[in-house]
């Protein structure tokens, strides 16, 4: 394992990192993330375009100065091996390696060869991959989630497993481990008065009212239920064995940039007539945190504790969906109420 001077060196050569990566290849924009601004340049343009495209629903006119600056690159850009720097800590199918420092976080994944890196008090941000050609599709849905998740902690927000819809006054996310029905939940509202703000990420102001602010535009089905959608049946592409849609691209006027969290919801696929029964918010919870802090590891604070203050605030539901999927968005309409 390397120490941690070693890897705040990549941070600290950022200028050097800089002027070898930037080519006319360069790719470089500004996005909105929780009204703050992000500029991203990505040194290789196929991997930018990769990486960009579930969030060009937050990009804005470029302007400084930045919260954030991310730096894209691939392979030999970085001007290290990150496998030789992790050393036997890694092998090509090992898992995920964290190291921690004083507001530096570093977490590279050998087996999917991507490496983020956090600065958070020069606002400085790497993400490497090995090769743009084998990018894991799971990195274009939610590009930089863990960077979000490590720079805004401190700031009271997380980064929550959950889908969300609502209006600009008031929403729900919709929470569950994943296949539990978060996205088919989403789209079935759109349309109805109620907007989207992604379907497996958000990115949760908890401090106070809860808020939470859209990441990504990407939506991913199981194959059998893109017949629901007909806007969306003929859009769709198959990837790791889902049928994927990028909202900002084919229904942009259904996205929202987020909202106050008034309700939860614990969707359930049972057949039937689909209907709203109420939880303790202990259950939603449980439907919440698990997942949620499972998969963006790492975080420092109390990710349970920035959880149950999202509950503590909403109403808490368990949405029963039925074979009458065109009353969902009825369902999600009363638990605002």
């Amino acid at each position: 394992m390397p120490g941690i001077s070693a890897l705040e060196e990549l941070v600290d050569d950022w200028d050097d990192l800089v002027s070898r990566t930037t080519t006319t290849n360069t790719q470089a924009n500004t996005y909105d993330v929780a009204g703050r601004s992000v500029r991203i340049t990505a040194t290789d343009r196929p991997l930018g375009q990769k990486l960009l495209r579930s969030l060009a629903h937050l990009r804005v006119d470029d302007h400084g100065p930045y919260s954030l600056e991310v730096i894209v690159c691939e392979g030999r850009q970085l001007g290290r091996d990150p496998y030789r720097m992790f050393g036997r800590a890694t092998s090509p199918s090992g898992r995920a390696v964290v190291v921690r420092g004083s507001g530096s976080f570093f977490r590279f994944d050998p087996g999917d060869g991507i490496l983020n890196v956090l600065d958070r008090t020069r606002r400085r941000a790497i993400f490497w991959a090995a090769d743009q050609a084998t990018l894991p599709y799971w990195e274009e849905h939610a590009p930089f989630r863990h960077i979000f998740g490590w720079w805004l902690e401190a700031e009271g927000f997380t980064v929550a497993h959950a889908a969300g819809v609502g209006t600009s006054d008031a929403g729900a996310i919709v929470v569950g481990a994943s296949g539990s029905g978060k996205s088919t939940v989403a789209l079935s509202c759109l349309g109805s008065g109620l907007r989207c703000s992604g379907d497996d990420y958000q990115l949760v102001q908890t401090d106070g009212q809860p808020h939470t602010f859209s990441l990504y535009s990407c939506v991913k089905l199981e194959p059998d239920g893109v017949a629901w959608f007909p806007r969306l049946a003929g859009s769709a592409e198959m990837v790791g064995g889902k049928a994927r849609f990028f909202l900002n691209e084919l229904w942009p006027e259904v996205l929202t940039r987020g909202f106050p969290i008034r309700a939860v919801l614990v969707p359930k696929i049972t057949g039937g007539t689909s209907r709203l029964v109420p939880i303790s918010g202990g259950a939603a919870l449980a439907a919440l945190a698990p997942s949620s802090i499972l998969q963006l590891r790492a975080v420092q604070g109390d990710p349970l504790g920035a959880m149950a203050r999202i509950v503590s605030y909403a109403h808490t539901f368990r949405l029963e969906l039925g074979n009458d999927m065109e009353h969902v968005s009825s369902l999600v309409h009363q638990a605002l109420e």
